[in-house]
């Protein structure tokens, strides 16, 4: 299985750290020197990506002969699921090996660095929090709750099910987004772009919402510089984003809702597509934490390093964990 392929699992991460890397590099030169520069600065992207498509290949070569036979017993992940959807493409490049191959990257490099970031601010704002304790004995108990017999798997419905620890993670994401901004735009008309307040932006400046400031926005949000775990948590029909009340009992504003006042997946036409993935995904890791591990609180939250607009979490910090007895 790839998921088991060290080889794999490391180029993968490889690539994704090769991304970013070589687009802050390019961006240091003159736009002229782009087309010079690129093909040597993206050399570890292209090196890295050619190893996976070469690791990729017998197996996609597998799932596509699976594919045409359509077999009912075909896997059920990514892959096959991109397989069937590029075999009704009207592009016959689409199910080719390579063109796979780079999909699957592309994916991977969109997936890592988000769910990393933000799981790690998820696990630093429990650890440092006086409510640590309450908040993982919280999500504990929704994973035992939800979690499914022996012989079944997780599913969307089980993972839904875990309210307080969809509202923790979705504290966490307005109160430590290692976003600084959102909603980026690139302006293209050759004219410009003139807000309705008379502001003119020329064309290729950059424009963006300031996310980390909303989010922190006494106006929106009540005590907005203190991570309040279960802020989001409300009784039914109520839709205030603000949580200043302690009735707390009935469901939470989903992590994967946007609005004007949470852009943590940014929001509108071009909401992220990949947020109901990441959110189950980050929400299963923190019920594993919470069944697995004990864990000693942290005396003060780690700051976060600043990297161009991002906000990324201090990698250098210890937490002392110890697994519970079974």
């Amino acid at each position: 299985m790839l998921r088991a392929n060290e080889a794999y699992l490391n180029l993968c991460t490889a690539f994704a750290q090769d991304v970013p890397v070589a687009g802050v590099f390019i961006k240091m030169f003159p736009a002229i020197l782009h087309p010079v520069l690129a093909p040597i600065i993206t050399l570890p992207n292209r090196y890295h990506n050619y190893k996976i498509r070469q690791l990729l290949r017998p197996e996609i070569l597998r799932r596509l002969t699976i594919a045409e036979r359509g077999d009912d017993d075909a896997p059920n992940d990514f892959l096959q699921w991109y397989i069937t959807y590029a075999k009704k493409s009207l592009e016959p490049e689409e199910s080719t090996p390579k063109y796979l191959s780079d999909r699957i990257a592309t994916v991977n490099f969109a997936a890592i660095h988000t769910s990393t970031f933000t799981s790690v601010n998820a696990i630093y704002d429990i650890a440092s929090s006086p409510d640590m304790a309450t908040m993982l004995s919280e999500i504990r108990a929704e994973a035992l709750s939800a979690m499914p017999a022996p012989d079944e798997k997780w599913s969307k419905s089980s993972v839904q099910s875990m309210i307080k620890t969809d509202a923790i993670l979705r504290e966490s994401m307005r109160y430590s987004t290692f976003m600084t901004s959102a909603l980026e735009r690139t302006v293209v008309a050759k004219e410009g772009v003139t807000t309705p307040d008379g502001l003119h932006i020329k064309r290729g400046n950059t424009i963006a919402v300031p996310a980390l400031p909303v989010h922190h926005d006494p106006n929106i949000y009540y005590e907005p510089n203190s991570f309040v775990p279960f802020r989001f948590l409300r009784p039914a029909g109520e839709d205030s984003q603000q949580q200043q009340g302690q009735d707390r009992k009935t469901r939470s504003t989903n992590t994967v809702d946007t609005s004007l006042t949470f852009l943590s997946f940014g929001h509108g036409r071009h909401v992220c597509p990949g947020r109901f993935f990441a959110a189950n995904e980050i929400k299963l890791l923190l019920a594993y934490i919470a069944l697995k591990y004990d864990i000693e609180p942290l005396e003060r939250r780690p700051d976060p390093i600043p990297y161009g607009s991002t906000m990324t979490p201090n990698p250098n910090v210890l937490i002392k964990i110890r697994r519970k007895k079974e």
